[in-house]
Parts: structure tokens; C-alpha cells; sequence
């Protein structure tokens, strides 16, 4: 499949990049700069665009820094569990009393002379599911993030239907205006025509002679 144009110049980009790497990353950045239009020199509906894009962007990078921390913090939790899971069983296979297993065995074989052996007492740990713990607080992380997601959606879909209602409103006052427009140029276009002149004037005339007439 051939590619597009952007993505063959992506990969010219990235070819610049790694053969002259900081000198093409400098000159990237001057060229960027180049192209910035300072906010104060434009008009006030694209300035607020603007302000609008940079506070969606914002968001966007503090979500996606909370989503990277809630992580980071996951895989700390994840070795430091399995560091005390570690820790635990190794306490596990030591006696209460504070001897080991082997230590028990010594004092056992050395007691088998007197024909007494010491039992060996079994401690049973309670059992910790710390995998199910950091489960669940992912879970409720990802449910946060997902009830976000969704209520920006509803947002956006009522501000479309809220934006299309306004258009129509728009579309039928401008049709509305033109039709008003028109029909008043018609009625001009009537009245001042040349026989709507000549009729008017024959009218007056005669209206005249017939009163010259009555007066004697």
C-alpha cells in the first residue's frame, strides 16, 4: 500500500532526526517559532479558538500525567507486595519460638537420646490476597477515568445538538430576511415604474378638470 504524503514526511523527519540529531531538533524549533502569531494580534473569536484548543490540550496532558502516575504507583505497590509475600514466607518456615526448621532438627536429633522428641509446632498465616488489593484500586482508577470520559461525551453530543438547532434557527432568519427583502424590492420596483407614474399623473388631471368643471 502506498504511502501518504504525511507519512512519508514523517519519515524523512525522523531520518533528519537521527543523522543530525540536536542540530536538526534546533532547527525544528526555530522554524516552529517562526510560525507563532502572538494572541494579542489576533481577532477576539480566534484568540478565544485558541485559548479553547490550549485548555483541551492541558487536559488532556494532566489526564494522561494522573493515568501515568496511577501506574507508576500500581508497579511500586506490585513489588513492594511481592517483596513482603517474600519476606512472609520466609518467616513462614520458622518457628515461633524463634528457631528455624534445621535448628529444630539439631535440638530434635540431640533429644532422640533421651527419647523425647520436641513437637513441631505449625503456624498457619492468614491469608493475604495483596494481588486482589491492587486490582481493585486499578479498577477504581479506570472507573474514575471512564465516567470522565463519559460525561465529557454527553457534553460534546448536547453541545452538536444545541449547535445544529441554533444553524436551523439561523438558515430559516436568513431565508426569512430575503424573502421580506425581496418582495419589498418588487413593491419599490412597482411604484416607481414609468406607466404606475403615467396612470398616477392621467388620474390627477382628470380629477382637476372634472372640479374646474363643477365651479362653473
Amino acid at each position: 500500500m502506498a504511502k501518504t504524503k504525511a507519512e512519508i514526511q514523517r519519515a524523512y523527519r525522523e531520518r533528519k532526526k537521527l543523522r543530525e540529531g540536536e542540530n536538526y531538533l534546533a532547527k525544528e524549533r526555530a522554524r516552529v517559532k517562526g510560525y507563532y502569531v502572538p494572541i494579542e494580534t489576533q481577532t477576539k473569536k480566534k484568540a478565544d479558538e485558541r485559548r479553547k484548543k490550549v485548555r483541551k490540550w492541558v487536559k488532556k496532558h494532566r489526564t494522561l500525567k494522573k493515568v501515568q502516575k496511577s501506574l507508576e504507583n500500581d508497579r511500586n505497590l506490585h513489588s513492594e507486595n511481592d517483596r513482603q509475600q517474600q519476606d512472609m514466607e520466609a518467616t513462614s518456615s520458622t518457628d515461633v519460638t524463634g528457631y528455624s526448621t534445621q535448628d529444630m532438627e539439631v535440638s530434635s536429633s540431640s533429644d532422640v537420646q533421651r527419647s523425647s522428641v520436641t513437637p513441631t509446632l505449625i503456624v498457619k498465616l492468614p491469608n493475604i490476597d495483596l494481588k486482589k488489593r491492587t486490582r481493585t484500586r486499578v479498577s477504581r482508577a479506570t472507573a474514575k477515568l471512564r465516567r470522565e470520559v463519559k460525561t465529557l461525551t454527553t457534553e460534546k453530543e448536547n453541545a452538536n445538538r444545541r449547535f445544529k438547532k441554533i444553524s436551523k434557527r439561523y438558515e430559516r432568519l436568513v431565508k426569512k430576511t430575503e424573502t421580506i427583502q425581496h418582495i419589498t424590492a418588487k413593491r419599490c420596483q412597482m411604484v416607481n415604474s414609468p406607466s404606475t407614474s403615467n396612470n398616477t399623473l392621467f388620474n390627477t388631471k382628470k380629477r382637476t378638470m372634472g372640479e374646474l368643471r363643477e365651479e362653473g
